[in-house]
């Protein structure tokens, strides 16, 4: 015949027994479903790993968002350059002659993109090998 549950609770004010029927013997002692030490223990490692893994994704997130941060303060750090580049294009810009249909509007000009660009990746590899 089945004992009482060996497992323990906490009553109004102190630990006292389990009022359920014991249903399964492990370990010598009879266990209702809820305290049966083998089931407890599954569920407990089941919580933990799903803890673990919402930490890991947390800290995935993080290193993620940190590299983000550090990617923006190094192009930030160029971003002086850049800005002399392009005033000393301005300047360039301006100083040719008005008239010139091709420099009409140089803003406009694809070439003026394209070296834009050509500068942008040298200051990029620059800074890179720094």
């Amino acid at each position: 015949m089945a004992e009482k549950c060996a497992g323990k609770v906490w009553g109004s004010y102190d630990w006292g027994s389990c009022s359920y029927t014991g249903k399964t013997e492990e370990g010598g002692k009879w266990w209702c479903s809820h305290h049966l030490p083998s089931r407890v223990e599954a569920k407990r490692t089941a919580r933990e790993a799903e803890w673990q893994a919402e930490w890991d994704a947390r800290e995935a997130r993080i290193a993620v968002g940190q590299a983000e941060a550090a990617e923006w303060d190094r192009r930030a750090a160029l971003y002086p350059d850049l800005v002399a580049i392009l005033h000393e294009w301005y300047d360039e810009c301006e100083n040719e002659d008005p008239d010139d249909p091709v420099t009409e509007d140089w803003r406009l000009q694809p070439w003026i993109e394209g070296e834009l660009v050509v500068r942008t990746r040298e200051l990029l590899k620059k800074a890179d090998h720094d």
